[in-house]
């Protein structure tokens, strides 16, 4: 059997994890809101809403860490690359949810999706956290003398992947190569220096690139 990608394994946990937060939200409200009647008329569809829940975050979670595609033709290869991508997705989620709210009849079908909604946006802001805290440590951490960037091709998909193109440019280049941490970013030691390799991404004209940016670290 065909072993999960690290990105679907990354998709199906934090999918479900989302998703059983949306049923946890939706039930406690269910369970305080007046209008019983209608807690009464869901409550033998639960099972069905935390599936869905689940299928709804692992979708979410599959646009978030989508491989990038090859590029297209037209308006949306300027606005569904890379993080922009990320962002116009997924922020359509929310906006059908809140859209949803809107138009729906009933106060408790309005209140339910605007917590998940909620929810979708409570994701996106505590990875915005963690993203900021680890690139803060890593500032604080090591101090850079100098910095380099070698383009790629494609993003990496994984850790590995990421991993397997800092080998393919010491191959390239004759350069001698000592991993201390292989995942990503990564810590080497490069012709007996020692860096922090990261992924970096710009943007041009025709979408994003992306680029190994390796950092110089100077050894205490």
């Amino acid at each position: 059997m065909k072993k999960l990608s690290e990105n679907g394994q990354d998709i199906i946990k934090h999918g479900v994890i989302m998703g059983c937060v949306m049923f946890i939200v939706t039930t406690v409200y269910l369970g305080i809101q007046k209008d019983k009647e209608f807690a009464l008329l869901v409550l033998p569809y639960l099972g069905l809403f935390l599936i869905g829940y689940m299928l709804t975050g692992m979708l979410f979670f599959f646009v978030y860490y989508r491989k990038e595609r090859e590029q297209k033709d037209g308006f949306l290869k300027y606005c569904m690359k890379g993080i922009s991508g990320i962002y116009w997705i997924n922020n359509a989620f929310i906006l059908i949810l809140a859209l949803g709210a809107l138009l729906a009849k009933q106060t408790p079908i309005r209140i339910i999706l605007l917590l998940d909604a909620a929810v979708m946006v409570g994701f996106l802001v505590l990875d915005y956290v963690y993203i900021s805290k680890c690139a803060d440590e890593l500032n604080h951490t090591f101090k850079p003398q100098r910095v380099m960037l070698v383009d790629l091709d494609e993003c990496p998909g994984s850790a590995e992947a990421f991993c397997i193109e800092i080998e393919r440019y010491c191959i390239k280049n004759g350069r001698s190569l000592d991993f201390v941490k292989r995942e990503k970013p990564a810590e080497i030691y490069m012709d007996n220096e020692h860096y922090m390799v990261e992924l970096d991404s710009f943007y041009q004209r025709f979408g994003p690139m992306y680029a190994l940016k390796f950092i110089q670290i100077k050894d205490r």
